[in-house]
């Protein structure tokens, strides 16, 4: 598995609200879009990413990534059930809420 830095940076954009990263590794298109970066109660830094896979919205975590619920407690991704309710973050309030699972993709 390749982290974010493993991979050659072929072009970088920049727009008033996110920085866009153009990727290219063995003729497929990665884009990794910081949508925002606001100082968290850990890190002065955190970020809020997106990454697009051939212009595919994907998502894939690796087993074990820890997901912080709304009690605040960590769970482990492959534990998550629908109806758990876990911390997200609410672009049009800008806060941190929580939300129900509705729907898994194994």
């Amino acid at each position: 598995m390749y982290t974010f830095f493993d991979f050659f940076i072929k072009n970088q954009k920049q727009s008033n609200k996110s920085r866009i990263y153009i990727l290219t590794i063995f003729q497929i298109h990665i884009k990794f879009e910081i949508l925002d970066v606001y100082k968290g109660l850990k890190y002065d830094d955190v970020a809020i990413t997106e990454i697009y896979f051939g212009g595919l919205d994907v998502h894939c975590f690796a087993k074990g990534t820890k997901i912080k619920m709304a009690d605040n407690l960590d769970k482990s991704i492959e534990d998550l059930n629908i109806g758990d309710s876990v911390l997200t973050f609410d672009f049009t309030s800008k806060k941190i809420i929580s939300a129900k699972i509705e729907k898994l993709v194994i």
